[in-house]
């Protein structure tokens, strides 16, 4: 091949266009065009399975498939845009675009204040109308799915974009737009996902090793070398072609690899060389639930190296102490401390035995910092409820997450309506966030200093931050009755910050002192139902 031609078909010029596609079983491979004029061409077979051409008067918009040893057709594994489905032709596209984010520098992850809308099938260009309301709102970062109607994630090509969506062009269009808004953008990608049936990668190639439910990736094992390269050419593009700032990979447990350096590593090598490369930050992130901190640990600690999980376990512990379910064996159903063992580590499960497992699971991540764990708010049974025991519900979940140590994502899934209900919450996650802004700027928030006391019977947790200037005391009450309760503060002068009880916050109004003269001992204070209050002092005052 000339050089080292991209996977997939690519316009080279106005005039040219390259097609690449790994097929070492075929014989060979015939690119047969479909529209706008029909046109067949056998693609030139190397000894290590590529077939490709690079063909004048192919233009973007042209449709394709692939033909292997004439006997069956199938669209690009690599395809970067599918106009007609996952099973229809493919399209030639053109990657250039007039980008105007070249001001945008990019966000470290603990900047990240994820934000995702509760409409995944409405098409990018349509989007960008609410950009401009997201940025006031609070939010540093939008979450995009590759999800269209009709379009589930398990039919999809890794490297396409859903027609229904508004394709590639629309794609670009909403990014830049974040870009020039100062919205960091991850892209949730499925990338190692199976499909059900018909996978569009198995008529090309041995990119799965196994048999029935054993079938996995092949990422170890012969032409593994190929397969793997399937994915980091994937992972560099939508970095490379659409500025995404993260790319979420998804689930990654079902990944089999014995290999020296796993394709994991190297994805997260490749993410930092790239960012390396263009002077801004990129992350890339992924699902798991095994609990392994070694997947977040730095490759210079013997880790991985990815930039951030999702921690489920977060999720659990908050659905649990809500909801008074047992989710843990030490502790007990509903009691905060399985919460604050989360807010602690990380992890909840970190090497004790596990129901669900049948076995113990999962290893401490005491020593990962916070902005190494993306949590989102945890799905309730009585999630559509519009009432004011609802909206106390929907206000301690949001004070959790954006007071934690970790990297938030608020949704707007069940905001049906611009409703009073839903403009309250809007505004009390609003002010949640400038807070949030305000402490990490003061440098609070940090897991590695920070501490935890549980209150069982109260159903209290209380989470103190610390640093040389300020300290910080949350404490969260899960109880549904109100209580007067008798808790610990420190020698100084506390100032009450922000109180979900407040009338501004349309609660029933807050009952705590504006002011603390704390003397090391306890304080008594009487405490709302479901409602969490945060007191700031500085050091000297």
């Amino acid at each position: 091949m000339e050089g080292r031609l991209p996977l997939g078909s690519a316009c080279l010029d106005r005039k040219r266009s390259s097609f690449v596609v790994w097929s070492p079983g075929a014989e060979r491979v015939d690119l047969r065009i479909v529209s706008p004029r029909t046109r067949t061409v056998r693609l030139k077979r190397e000894a290590t399975g590529y077939h490709h051409a690079i063909l004048e008067g192919i233009h973007p918009g042209a449709l394709y498939v692939y033909r292997l040893d004439g006997l069956i057709e199938r669209p690009d594994p690599a395809s970067r845009y599918q106009p007609h489905g996952p099973r229809g032709p493919s399209c030639v596209i053109d990657s250039r675009f007039a980008w105007k984010d070249r001001r945008w520098c990019g966000l470290p992850l603990a900047d990240y204040i994820l934000y995702e809308g509760r409409h995944c099938a409405v098409p990018f260009g349509e989007r960008i109308v609410g950009l401009n309301s997201l940025r006031d709102f609070g939010a540093t970062a939008l979450r995009v799915t590759l999800e269209g109607p009709s379009l589930p994630l398990r039919s999809s090509l890794p490297y396409s974009v859903p027609a229904s969506l508004g394709g590639p062009a629309e794609l670009r269009r909403l990014v830049d737009a974040c870009h020039q808004r100062g919205l960091a953008v991850m892209l949730a990608l499925p990338l190692f996902q199976q499909s059900i049936e018909g996978d569009p990668l198995v008529p090309f190639g041995p990119y799965f090793a196994g048999q029935g439910p054993d079938r996995h990736l092949n990422l170890d094992g012969p032409h593994s070398d190929d397969v793997r390269r399937y994915f980091t050419e994937c992972t560099v593009r939508w970095f490379r072609e659409f500025h995404v700032d993260t790319l979420d990979v998804g689930n990654i447990d079902g990944l089999v690899d014995l290999s020296p350096t796993s394709l994991l590593e190297e994805l997260a090598g490749i993410t930092r060389a790239e960012a390396d490369s263009i002077g801004r930050p990129l992350h890339l992130v992924a699902h798991s639930r095994r609990n392994d901190p070694r997947l977040i640990r730095g490759r210079e600690d013997g880790g991985i190296g990815l930039d951030a999980l999702w921690n489920p376990d977060f999720e659990l512990a908050l659905q649990g102490v809500l909801t008074r379910k047992k989710i843990h064996p030490s502790f007990n159903a509903g009691s905060p401390q399985v919460l604050k063992k989360a807010y602690l580590e990380g992890f909840v499960f970190s090497g004790e035995f596990s129901a669900s497992h049948g076995r113990r699971h999962g290893r401490s991540s005491r020593n990962i910092s916070g902005d190494r764990f993306l949590v989102r708010c945890p799905r309730l049974d009585d999630a559509g409820k519009k009432d004011r025991a609802a909206m106390e519900v929907q206000q301690l979940i949001g004070a959790a997450l954006l007071l934690s140590p970790f990297v938030p994502l608020l949704s707007a899934e069940g905001a049906k309506d611009d409703s009073e209900f839903n403009s309250s919450l809007r505004l009390y996650h609003h002010g949640l966030i400038s807070l949030r802004k305000e402490l990490r700027f003061i440098g609070l928030l940090d897991k590695q200093c920070m501490g935890a006391l549980c209150y069982d019977e109260e159903r209290i947790l209380l989470i103190r931050f610390w640093n040389d200037e300020e300290d910080l005391i949350v404490f969260f009450h899960f109880d549904t009755k109100a209580a007067r309760v008798s808790l610990p503060f420190p020698s100084g002068a506390w100032a009450l910050r922000f109180d979900s009880a407040d009338r501004r916050w349309a609660g029933p109004g807050s009952a705590l002192p504006a002011r603390i003269s704390g003397d090391g001992g306890d304080v008594s204070l009487s405490l709302a139902p479901l409602s969490c209050a945060v007191y700031l002092r500085q050091h000297g005052g």
